[in-house]
């Protein structure tokens, strides 16, 4: 998932940051880290807020040791709604895009910005620079599209509301 491989070029970038003396990026860059992470955290615990102890400890572990965008994809794309588990605040795809919208707010878009003002205040920019940059580029652009193909494509809203959804055609391109 993009969202993974834009979390590891910001810890490269952190790591770089402060080993070239541009503490102010470094910190920045893991205060956006760390506040992703800690809204996915509130958002896992106010899903799972009926579910029991174990369980929300088994989820904020995936949130923290940054699974969250592979196991939230996987749980979306196995969702059947009559195995809908018990005590859980929302379906897996508006969990999903919950997340999406955290990572893009919290992590994408101002990783997108503080990378690019590295690499305008950087004295010399290097291959690392430029790949952080494009790798949180493209995820922001990439992201919103992902959120409205997967809503897009829903046989229900396409149903429920056809004046809004369907904008995606299933015919194939021939």
């Amino acid at each position: 998932m993009k969202i993974t491989e834009v979390l590891l070029s910001d810890i490269v970038m952190i790591t770089k940051f402060h080993a070239d003396g541009s503490q102010n990026f470094g910190t920045a860059s893991t205060a956006c880290v760390s506040l992703c992470l800690g809204m996915q955290s509130i958002m896992v615990y106010d899903q799972d807020s009926k579910k029991l102890r174990g369980r929300q400890v088994k989820e904020q572990l995936i949130v923290f040791s940054l699974l969250k965008p592979g196991v939230d994809v996987w749980r979306s794309a196995t969702y059947v709604a009559s195995n809908r588990e018990e005590g859980t605040a929302v379906d897996p795809k508006t969990e999903l895009s919950y997340a999406r919208g955290i990572e893009l707010v919290f992590e994408s878009v101002p990783g997108t910005v503080l990378h690019l003002a590295a690499l305008i205040h950087a004295k010399e920019a290097d291959n690392v620079g430029y790949f952080a940059l494009a790798s949180s580029v493209i995820t922001t652009g990439t992201m919103p599209a992902c959120m409205s193909w997967d809503w897009d494509m829903d046989e229900e809203k396409r149903i429920e509301t056809p004046e809004f959804y369907g904008y995606i055609t299933k015919k194939p391109c021939a």
